[in-house]
Order: C-alpha cells, then sequence, then structure tokens
C-alpha cells in the first residue's frame, strides 16, 4: 500500500504496513518477517539493563522486549539489519532515540549497518533512523510520522531519492545502505524549502496591491523578509503549541478581510514585541500570548508603508504561503546537530532564510543588506566544533587536571576512538567527574547547545 495512504491524516498508525511498505519504497525485495522478536539473552548482550528499560514489554512474551530483527540482509563482506522497536517514550525523543541506536551500533556491532524503525505504545508517532559512522563519530538521521498530518513533500523528497539512487544490481548489503544513508538528506529537503519560500518572496514584492503600500522596490523587498521571517518563526511557536491552529493556518485567514492589518500585525507588534501590562485592545484568541523580548517583532521603519499608515496584502498570498508551503512541510523545533538530524525543517533554517534572501537583493555585489544588519548565518558544523571546544576547555579548567588529553591530530581524546581513551576515561571517572557534568548540565546558567557534548562524555563515562 502506498505510504501516502498509510499516514496522510490518520488517527492510529498501523506500524506493520508502514514498515513494510517503506521497505518495499527501499528497494528490499526481501519478506518481511514480522514475528522475529530477538531472543531475551541476546536482547541482554546487546542492549544491557538500563538501556532495555527504554523499550515496551512484548506483547506476547513476558520477560522479552518488543525488539524485532524484520529484515536481515546477508552478503559475502557485510551485512544489513533492519530492526523494528517500540519504545515506551510517547514522543520518540531524540535523547532516547540515541541512547537505544548508539548503544547498539558501539562496540562488536559496529560493522553492522542499521536501519531502525520506532514506534510509540500509542500508535502516535513512528520515527525511521538510520544509525552509522562518520569517521569516529556515530551519526543519526531521522524520518518522522505522526497522526493527523498532511502527507508531506518531505515524504516525496526523500523517496525520489532513494529511488534514484538504490539500484537492484547491488550485490553487497553496505551498497545498499550507502545509497539510503546518501539519500537521508535534510539539505535535499531544505534546498526545496527555500525556493518556494523564494517563490513566495517573489510573489509578493511583486504584487500590485503590495506595491501601493510600499512604492520604493528596496523597502518593498525589506519588508519582505522581515515579514517572512515573522511568520516561519511563529510557525515554530504554533508547533510549540504557543499559538493556535486556529489563528495560524490557511483556514483561519478566511475569517478576516485583511489578514495581515487585522491579525498578524497585532500579533507581531501588538502582542510578541509588548509586555502584557502594556498592551490595548486584542482579539481574545490572542492577547494573552507570552512577551517576546527579542527584535525579531520590533517595528522598524517601513513596516506601515509609506502613508496611511497601513500595509495591504491580500489574503490569498497568504493561503498560498500557508497551504502550499508551510503546510506541506513537517517542522521539528529540536535544533538539528552534526550528529543527529531529523528530516524536517529546523530553527536553523530561519537563520538561512534570512542569509540567503537578503544576499539576493543585490544582484550586483551580492552582498545586499547583510553588512548594515548583521545578518549573518554560521554553519552548524562550526557551530558544533566551538561549543565542543568551550565546553572541554571549560572542564579542563575548573577541574585543574589535564583529564581531556589531547592526540596528535589536537582532537580532545576523550571524545574520540584514541587508544588511550579507557586510561583517561578512568582518571575521569575517579575523579568524579561523571557526577560534575551532571550538576553543572542542570544547572540554568549551562548552555543549552552544549548539552548534545556532555551528554556524549558522560555515555563514554558511563561505560568504563
Amino acid at each position: 500500500m502506498a505510504i501516502r495512504t498509510l499516514v496522510e491524516n490518520k488517527t492510529k498508525l498501523d506500524y506493520q504496513a508502514i514498515t513494510t511498505s517503506l521497505i518495499s519504497e527501499f528497494g528490499i525485495t526481501d519478506s518481511v518477517n514480522w514475528d522475529a522478536v530477538i531472543p531475551a539473552n541476546v536482547q541482554q548482550n546487546l542492549f544491557g539493563g538500563e538501556t532495555l528499560r527504554l523499550f515496551s514489554d512484548h506483547p506476547n512474551f513476558a520477560t522479552q522486549k518488543d525488539i524485532r530483527t524484520i529484515v536481515l540482509k546477508k552478503g559475502h563482506t557485510s551485512q544489513l539489519l533492519i530492526l523494528f522497536a517500540e519504545l515506551k517514550d510517547e514522543k520518540l525523543s531524540k535523547s532516547n532515540i540515541e541512547k537505544v541506536t548508539k548503544k547498539f551500533i558501539g562496540g562488536s556491532a559496529a560493522e553492522r549497518f542499521v536501519v531502525w524503525f520506532l514506534g510509540n505504545p500509542s500508535n502516535t508517532e513512528f520515527k525511521v533512523v538510520l544509525s552509522g559512522r562518520e569517521g569516529k563519530k556515530i551519526v543519526l538521521k531521522t524520518l518522522p510520522f505522526g497522526i493527523n498530518q498532511p502527507y508531506y513533500k518531505t515524504y516525496d523528497f526523500i523517496l525520489d531519492e532513494v529511488h534514484k539512487k538504490v539500484s537492484q544490481f547491488f550485490v553487497e548489503p553496505n551498497e545498499l545502505w550507502q545509497a539510503l544513508w546518501k539519500s537521508f538528506d535534510i539539505s535535499v529537503v531544505n534546498k526545496k524549502f527555500y525556493l518556494d519560500i523564494k517563490s513566495a518572496f517573489d510573489s509578493l514584492i511583486n504584487n500590485s496591491v503590495f506595491k501601493g503600500s510600499i512604492r520604493i522596490e528596496e523597502a518593498r523587498k525589506q519588508f519582505a523578509v522581515r515579514l517572512i521571517g515573522r511568520i516561519i518563526f511563529s510557525w515554530f511557536l504554533k508547533k510549540k503549541n504557543i499559538i493556535s491552529e486556529t489563528v495560524l493556518s490557511s483556514k483561519a485567514i478566511s475569517k478576516y478581510e485583511n489578514y495581515y492589518l487585522e491579525f498578524l500585525e497585532k500579533l507581531f507588534f501588538g502582542v510578541f514585541n509588548t509586555p502584557k501590562n502594556e498592551r490595548g485592545k486584542l482579539p481574545d484568541e490572542i492577547k494573552d500570548y507570552p512577551f517576546l523580548n527579542g527584535g525579531l517583532f520590533e517595528a522598524q521603519d517601513g513596516d506601515y508603508g509609506d502613508y496611511q499608515g497601513k500595509v495591504i496584502i491580500d489574503n490569498e498570498w497568504f493561503i498560498n504561503l500557508f497551504k502550499n508551503t508551510l503546510e506541506k512541510y513537517n517542522f521539528t523545533i529540536d535544533e538539528n546537530t552534526s550528529s543527529s538530524s531529523e528530516i524536517a525543517i529546523d530553527p536553523e533554517m530561519l537563520g538561512r532564510i534570512f542569509e540567503n534572501l537578503l544576499a539576493e537583493q543585490n544582484p550586483e555585489t551580492h552582498e545586499s543588506a547583510r553588512k548594515s544588519t548583521g545578518s549573518y548565518y554560521t554553519p552548524r558544523e562550526i557551530v558544533d566544533y566551538m561549543v565542543e571546544q568551550s565546553l572541554i576547555e571549560y572542564i579542563k579548567s575548573n577541574l585543574n587536571k589535564d583529564v581531556i588529553k589531547s592526540d596528535s591530530k589536537n582532537e580532545p581524546v576523550i571524545l574520540s576512538e584514541s587508544k588511550n581513551e579507557s586510561v583517561i576515561l578512568s582518571e575521569a571517572k575517579n575523579l568524579n567527574l561523571e557526577q560534575y557534568i551532571e550538576d553543572f548540565v542542570h544547572t540554568e546558567e549551562f548552555p543549552e547547545q552544549l548539552k548534545p557534548y556532555s551528554t556524549q562524555i558522560l555515555e563514554k563515562l558511563n561505560s568504563v
């Protein structure tokens, strides 16, 4: 059965049907053995007692967790495991998925190629996870599905990549794995999303009604960049249940004669940029939304048009943006990292959109307004390196011990696969570094972006 039929606007997900359909889409012709539960003793050896507690009990076998080897492809030099498991975690959180999949790929399992299909107990969340190595780092790529959702463009983009890259002439399972690994590429989705946003941007700045409100082209472009940025940020707030679907969706627009003037302008400036005790009269639906103390919603020159203090934008433009773009992509509020990415639009994309739209405003120099606004986007890999080094140096300076040494390539041994790592880890364990990090992570001053790296260190210390 087609994936669209199995996931579009469902109130409950059929894990077996979705799994079987996706395996077929991946070009795998082997039969799916849904009842191949991994024996209890093997589960214990593979995962250990602590990790096993994250899995649900099997419905028919009291002593076993619901972990199944549904397909095993064996070649002469490699093998590909396809596993289904049900986790106790209703949200299928990134942290729990990392604990399960990284534990399995470690040690003697490092040569396996693994595709995970994970579900929650309520059949409302389902994720496909590819777990593999890129150099010394274990990397996860996740494709999510949920209930009461449309069939997102994301799924077609990824499956199209799979169909292009998977060949019936593959001999070894690792060839299939490499094709799947390259296909699960968030950049493919990001590029498509940006093109849709750029199309909406171009449509707005050339709209005849909008031109009447802001007559200078450069001013129209600046307004359009700000407007799109504010809308996308608000879309993430909707994902966090801060904004209701009843006011920010294609269906909500029809309630207003002029959606921008009657609603969005009040939301942006009267709510998000105004403390509650200073607000004027507002629609009941939004009057209690939080004040956001940031620059994105501060009114700029031109936000109220050239004259008469208002900007007129056709409702049709918003309907097209919402219905054909924002509601056709899945969003995640968990920012991706270089070691774990969910194939969905994440908050980092807002920075990319600002950077790229601004960069196109001066076709002669491609410099645009970035220098004057300071709107520069820093690639994730650079941010990851910066925060990782900051964490290492902080721990070093506060322990007054050279616990985290460097190898010949100047890489932190505690985060690498160095032969001396066990010695370093034992030394760190003796200094109670584990408790030190745990305590620091839970303080208010601990930066959110450092948590993935502290988790990585703690996982290594727990294994000693």
